[in-house]
């Protein structure tokens, strides 16, 4: 089953959505937790380099920049992050 939609019908929709308590757990995701060298590696895969690294936070460029800081990461998950903010 496909579902077509005009453009102006989405905000609509979406609104629909949330009035139901759907749409946040629509769009959420849960990432896994990974370290910086993790991210880094999978990162290389995709065809990014290394190309400084200043204290704790390397760079990395292939289509764009991106910056990974090393440090100790925090072991909390997306939804208890999301509730804190």
């Amino acid at each position: 089953m496909k579902l077509v939609l005009a453009l102006g019908e989405l905000p609509e929709l979406l609104d629909a959505l949330i009035e139901l308590g759907l749409g946040p757990r629509l769009c959420s995701v849960r990432l896994p937790v990974i370290s910086g060298l993790e991210y880094i590696a999978a990162l290389a895969k995709l065809g990014y380099r290394q190309t400084s690294q200043r204290g704790s936070h390397v760079r990395l460029v292939a289509r764009d920049p991106v910056t990974i800081p090393l440090q100790r990461t925090a072991d909390v998950d997306v939804d208890s992050f999301s509730r804190l903010l």
